[in-house]
């Protein structure tokens, strides 16, 4: 479990720098409580659809949060038809580690990259591995007469050659989150500590809320 090694202080910038930095730390190392959030977008029908995906990539100067995708899964599907109709899907992320007892919640509005240097990059950084997902017989969600596990037969129980993999960068896309609303909240038996960030006509508001 990791050990809290700081409590929020008293300043504001502070807190924001400090969720930024969980957050970056979070991309690179796989133990960390925010390595995976809850991802919430919004269905068809506009109700809310929630998943746990994981955090991908962080980019603290442009507020923007990303996660891997195939294009054929109801969430980037969801965020490709509201871009065809020109508005914008509002997205929600839940991040929890248990060792800080830290919760961050970010809202924004998401969009879908897939032929951009942006995907490229990730998918480079993308393990063969985990390449596999992209080249599913099926698209995610697909409804199948028995138990499938959506992955080819021949790469199942092994490691994907590099070759193998190729036809799935046409599956890959990132979805990218521009946030525009932190709240973290530090908890502690002595008294939660909780602060927000709005960020609007260029510049942050940050203010202190009661947890």
């Amino acid at each position: 479990m990791r050990t809290i090694a700081y409590r929020f202080p008293a300043e504001l910038s502070s807190i924001l720098h400090i969720v930024w930095g969980e957050l970056e730390d979070a991309v690179k190392d796989r133990t960390h409580g925010f390595h995976t959030g809850s991802l919430a977008t919004l269905d068809e029908g506009g109700d809310p659809d929630n998943r746990v995906c994981t955090l991908r990539r962080v980019e603290r100067d442009e507020r923007l949060l990303m996660t891997h995708a195939d294009i054929r899964a109801p969430k980037a599907m969801q965020v490709l038809a509201r871009m065809r109709g020109q508005s914008r899907m509002p997205a929600a992320w839940v991040f929890y580690d248990a060792g800080r007892r830290l919760q961050v919640r970010a809202k924004g509005t998401m969009h879908v990259e897939r032929d951009t240097r942006l995907v490229d990059e990730q998918w480079e950084r993308t393990s063969v591995v985990s390449r596999r997902c992209y080249v599913a017989p099926h698209a995610p969600g697909t409804v199948t007469s028995e138990l499938h596990v959506n992955i080819e037969p021949a790469l199942r129980d092994r490691r994907p050659e590099m070759e193998e993999t190729l036809a799935g960068r046409a599956n890959f896309c990132v979805l990218v989150t521009r946030v525009d609303e932190l709240d973290a909240m530090e908890l502690a038996a002595d008294g939660h500590r909780r602060a927000g960030f709005v960020w609007a006509d260029g510049e942050v508001r940050g203010e202190w809320r009661a947890p």
